[in-house]
């Protein structure tokens, strides 16, 4: 039973956001990657999908006091959705002799190269031993695990205190405020509830060492279209970011520490994955002035405002000062309708935010 828990919760975790991600990538201009970043980016994009469409569906749902199987459920058939849509322009894409997103060339790694791929595993694979088997908890982790063993048990959302379990109600005030808004305990019971595996392990063992390796994804990513695709330069890269990362956690609130330590929870997930990613995909639109790629940024400023009320903020506010400074500076008028479209989700989760907290619901 364990073994196909595990490999249920395997397939949910690499081959379906691999298939959904194609879509967005393929979509958004990215063509003739290599093998290795460009498959970690289509597992990214269809992350961003599925973490969208997760904060998309979930506040109705919180709000009404409903049963939490049924956004597990609209869930389930939203990416469905995706998939088969995926597969209906993976056929239309070779029917058209559409480049595709990874490139059929396959060149052989220098020495050099071999190098930083094996510092860069050597360091990222011991990250991710002390995240499996060394886990470090502290007094926030009771409340995401406790909310999310609640839902994945008992199907109720943010209905109880998770520091005693009492019920209370729909308490939309102080913390439960930001948690309604950003319900990122919800979804460390979605998988949990699909495969059957208890929240607690997938909260502690297994998702933060996914999450910290989408986390270097992003960095490998940034490399790639910061060095023009120089796979040494873009190896070199990462094994440095993986070596300042083990440095850089003086701070309870520093990046590393945040990647580091306690990735699982939302806004150490923001600072870890999201930022990055914001960047990475700013590199990209600079380098490429295409308007598609608006739709990913679209789809990370909406996950963004799932993994916490301070990435609603944050999110908003790295957005509108690059691409302020990107159609201004840049003179990419045109571009200002796409532009604004990808900062709706901040906007809109800032109002819910507000009104959640003033109770302007009641």
């Amino acid at each position: 039973m364990i073994v196909l828990q595990l490999a249920v919760l395997a397939v949910l975790l690499i081959p379906v956001p691999w298939m959904i991600g194609r879509l967005v990538i393929s979509r958004a201009g990215f063509t003739e990657m290599s093998l290795l970043t460009g498959s970690l980016a289509m597992i990214l994009a269809g992350n961003l999908v599925m973490w969208a469409c997760f904060q998309a569906i979930t506040l109705p749902f919180v709000l009404t006091e409903s049963s939490f199987l049924l956004p597990v459920m609209l869930w389930c058939v939203l990416t469905a959705f995706f998939l088969f849509l995926s597969f209906l322009t993976y056929r239309s894409d070779i029917r058209h002799s559409r480049p595709g997103v990874l490139s059929r060339v396959r060149q052989k790694l220098s020495r050099t190269d071999l190098l930083f791929l094996f510092l860069s595993i050597l360091l990222v694979g011991y990250q991710c031993y002390k995240f499996a088997l060394r886990m470090h908890l502290d007094e926030d982790d009771a409340r995401f695990v406790a909310l999310a063993v609640d839902a994945w048990k008992n199907n109720r959302m943010f209905v109880v205190h998770p520091g005693n379990g009492d019920y209370i109600g729909l308490y939309v005030a102080d913390d439960f405020a930001k948690d309604v808004s950003s319900p990122w305990p919800l979804f460390l019971a979605l998988f949990p509830k699909l495969t059957g595996v208890h929240p607690a392990v997938f909260a502690h063992t297994i998702y933060p060492v996914y999450l910290l390796l989408l986390s270097y994804a992003a960095y490998l990513l940034m490399g790639y279209f910061l060095f023009q695709k120089n796979r040494t330069k873009t190896l070199a890269f990462l094994a440095a970011a993986a070596l300042m990362q083990m440095f850089f956690g003086g701070s309870s609130h520093s990046e590393a520490a945040f990647a580091l330590i306690r990735i699982w929870q939302g806004k150490a997930l923001l600072a870890a994955l999201g930022i990055p990613l914001f960047f990475t995909l700013y590199i990209k639109l600079v380098q490429d002035r295409d308007r598609r790629l608006f739709f990913p940024l679209f789809l990370l400023n909406m996950s963004c405002c799932l993994f916490s009320s301070i990435g609603i903020i944050f999110s908003g506010t790295l957005s509108l000062v690059f691409l302020g400074w990107y159609i201004i500076g840049c003179r990419r008028w045109r571009d200002f309708p796409a532009a604004a479209i990808s900062c709706i989700p901040s906007l809109v989760y800032v109002i819910v935010f507000i009104a959640l907290t003033q109770r302007w619901w009641v």
